[in-house]
């Protein structure tokens, strides 16, 4: 096999992680964390993270384009470092689980709905925040594993 070919073949089989810079979010209108772009994804996990300790119980609901990717909202308090793995839940019928500082990836819960991935065309990857708010000192940053489906495919 030539290296042209095997390059080729093997660039989509890698996995991509991308992780947004840590902000402060409002809560109010959804917020655009990260884009698609250059082509469709293998979006394999979501994960919320804590870059620091989260004060108030604020909600969260995550959002590729215009789907939500869980049923209802959860707060993400909780200590730096503890993240919540999104079930990638496209019928919106699957929970989020609590904060933690260990967790299975895809999330039991998406495992038991056969939620172990979605393909996405270029769109948003949008976060509601819900009252109370983020303390102005909080950081909080999505992590996103994913597969290119194109050789421009691109999550930034």
């Amino acid at each position: 096999m030539s290296v042209s070919k095997t390059v080729k073949e093997t660039w989509g089989r890698e996995l991509f992680c991308v992780k947004s810079v840590p902000a402060f979010y409002d809560s109010g209108a959804a917020q655009v964390i990260l884009t698609i772009s250059g082509g469709p994804v293998l979006i394999e996990a979501i994960i919320e993270y804590n870059d620091t300790v989260m004060t108030n119980a604020t909600t969260t609901e995550v959002f590729v384009g215009a789907i939500a990717m869980q049923t209802g909202t959860l707060s993400i308090q909780g200590a730096a470092d503890t993240f919540v793995v999104s079930p990638l839940s496209c019928a919106a019928a699957v929970a989020k689980v609590a904060a933690a500082l260990v967790a299975p990836l895809p999330s039991i819960l998406a495992i038991a709905a056969s939620r172990t991935g979605i393909v996405s065309a270029p769109a948003t990857i949008n976060v509601t925040f819900t009252a109370p708010a983020m303390e102005a000192a909080n950081r909080y940053s999505l992590i996103v594993l994913y597969r290119k489906l194109l050789r421009d495919s691109l999550i930034s």
